[in-house]
């Protein structure tokens, strides 16, 4: 990551944190739109992304992928004083079909960098049948596996309406510029690895439908 764009991010991280202005707020997302333009040739990502942000008590920069149609969030919480990462899990019913290899070396990158799998609905299932299902875990893979196992018990047409969960990386203001945007760095990769996996699943899916369709004509 260049050096000025460090210097420049942190020095208007902290004028947001300490006594913003209005200026600041700008200042900011044009520097974010610069750490996306690096984020994405740093990471080799072969995609077209459309950028817009909102302005609130957490100033977030998007990206939407073209491709996947995931969307990719820088953010600033003035509040807790945290940068956060995040992305939204789409076509979470692939899961089935992603690689062990793939798996293993994601949540590995995931528990190295304090990677957090954060669901925004579910786990789906009666509390008074299994009330031991009633938890907070702290593994990623117990927590996704949990929401997608039984959000997939559901009927099909329920499945297709869930908000199945989220991918946060979060930094407070102890983590110097430099490790937060490494770490940024590879949230960003592997994050739209998932994403992609999952995607890639999917057209494969319709693709083979589709060819069953064919071959009955």
């Amino acid at each position: 990551m260049d050096e000025q764009i460090l210097a420049d991010y942190c020095d208007c991280i902290n004028r947001l944190w300490e006594s913003p202005e209005p200026s600041d707020y700008e200042n900011f997302v044009n520097i974010t739109y610069q750490i996306w333009d690096n984020l994405i040739k740093l990471c080799k990502i072969k995609d077209d992304f459309l950028f817009y942000w909102s302005p609130s008590a957490v100033i977030s920069v998007t990206a939407k992928s073209d491709k996947t149609d995931c969307h990719y969030m820088i953010g600033l919480d003035l509040f807790k004083r945290e940068l956060y990462f995040d992305v939204s899990i789409t076509n979470w019913e692939n899961i089935r079909n992603l690689k062990d290899e793939f798996l293993t070396e994601f949540f590995d990158i995931c528990t190295q960098n304090d990677f957090k799998f954060s669901p925004d609905s579910g786990p789906f299932y009666e509390k008074e049948i299994t009330p031991e299902f009633n938890a907070n875990y702290k593994s990623n893979i117990i927590n996704i596996m949990h929401n997608y196992g039984s959000g997939m018990l559901l009927p099909e047409k329920e499945r297709g309406n869930i908000s199945f969960g989220r991918f946060v990386a979060v930094w407070d203001s102890s983590k110097d510029m430099e490790t937060i945007l490494n770490e940024l760095q590879i949230a960003f990769k592997w994050f739209y690895k998932f994403n992609y996996n999952l995607w890639k699943a999917e057209n494969i899916r319709i693709q083979n439908r589709n060819n069953r369709k064919k071959m009955k004509m």
